[in-house]
């Protein structure tokens, strides 16, 4: 019991030694000297993420660091940039696996999953996809190369989600070996900061 009181006492002495500022102190701090309205309509509406950095860092500063950056690991970006051109991912520590209707899953614990597409339908997924890069006025080097990305395999165990399903339908757990996360992870597009 005496436990429980001295973490009571704990917690009013931690609520009156509190040093909370006001919302009109806070946007002080933040350059607004004028604003009185609500701090969470400043942050949405006003506060830019350039605001925030030159608080921090100067303009100069911070495009020396980035230019450092970049110089420093030009040639690795470029490598994964290509990889990723490619459809080479690294995702949930894969080592550059190719996501692809003709990748060869290597499988896990033992157990893995065939997804048989037949040459058709790779035909008729590139027919699509080709139809609506040209529509886009994108020039496109060796279409017949090409190899479109399989959004919904597991490509560490070879399974094909269902596409027609909606995510928050799909059933997990159902299958040994078979995880959601990889197809979903490559979902995320962390990949788009490579490539830009």
């Amino acid at each position: 019991m005496a436990g429980w009181i001295t973490d009571y006492f704990k917690y009013i002495n931690s609520l009156k030694n509190n040093k909370l500022i006001s919302d009109k102190e806070f946007a002080n701090i933040l350059g607004f000297k004028d604003y009185h309205g609500d701090i969470n309509n400043l942050l949405s509406e006003k506060l830019r993420i350039e605001q925030v950095l030159s608080l921090l860092i100067s303009r100069e500063d911070l495009n020396f660091v980035v230019d450092r950056i970049i110089e420093k690991n030009r040639a690795s970006i470029i490598s994964s940039a290509d990889d990723i051109c490619l459809h080479k991912f690294n995702l949930l520590g894969s080592n550059n696996v190719q996501v692809s209707y003709v990748s060869k899953p290597n499988g896990i614990e033992k157990i893995q999953y065939n997804f048989e597409i037949k040459f058709d339908e790779i035909v008729n997924i590139k027919r699509r996809i080709f139809s609506r890069i040209e529509s886009l006025k994108i020039n496109v080097e060796n279409p017949v190369e090409y190899n479109p990305i399989n959004w919904h395999l597991d490509f560490k165990s070879g399974y094909v989600w269902d596409r027609n399903t909606w995510y928050k339908k799909i059933k997990t757990g159902h299958l040994p070996g078979v995880d959601i996360k990889v197809p979903w992870e490559l979902s995320r597009f962390h990949h788009l900061t490579t490539l830009g």
